[in-house]
């Protein structure tokens, strides 16, 4: 066998070993049901929801969320967040590290193609609030390896019922879709949602 199909084969011994443990994978525990009108804190959800604007390159990560008990009627400022196999982390929260879009003077650009086309801030900027934030690679620019990727509370007050959507074309040309939800109440919490892996 010639090396890169070694490494395909590792790669796929290695993601099939992750699915079956649960981790992140389709045989993981049971994602929560999605609620429009209420969260596992019981908090009642009126806020903006923002529309998911689907899938864009290859992968593609959209974010969009709902919020309730925010002093602002637009909402908290949640921001999406992707971490390339370079290392780079494309994100709308300015950190150390990080490629930022969409600004320009940011450099919207990850060397490798990635780039983020809105940031929505909820009542503390641009933006009414749930969204939505998307992360892409240029069909056939993004590299080979594994995608981190998460969300983080910038700012803002409430609590906040959150969908991530990771998109993709199979082998046979086909999107795939993976969707994680759940719920975050306090600002400056950043989690990781899951990874994906590149072929």
């Amino acid at each position: 066998m010639t090396q890169g199909k070694w490494l395909k084969l590792a790669m796929l011994i290695l993601l099939v070993g992750i699915m079956l443990t649960g981790y992140g994978g389709m045989c993981g525990p049971k994602k929560p049901k999605s609620d429009s009108s209420s969260g596992s804190s019981g908090a009642s959800y009126n806020g903006n929801t923002g529309s998911d604007p689907g899938a864009i390159g290859n992968p593609s990560f959209s974010l969009v969320w709902n919020f309730s008990g925010s002093s602002s009627p637009e909402g908290p400022d949640i921001d999406i967040w992707v971490r390339c196999p370079n290392g780079h982390k494309l994100s709308t929260s300015p950190q150390s590290g990080t490629y930022y879009g969409p600004y320009s003077s940011y450099g919207v650009v990850e060397s490798e193609g990635g780039q983020i086309d809105y940031d929505d801030m909820g009542g503390w900027g641009q933006g009414d609030g749930g969204g939505a934030e998307r992360a892409y690679w240029p069909t056939g620019q993004a590299p080979l390896g594994t995608y981190t990727y998460g969300l983080r509370y910038y700012g803002g007050d409430g609590t906040v019922l959150y969908t991530m959507r990771v998109r993709y074309l199979s082998d046979t040309g086909n999107i795939v879709t993976l969707v994680k939800m759940g719920e975050l109440t306090s600002k400056g919490s950043e989690i990781t949602l899951g990874t994906y892996i590149k072929f």
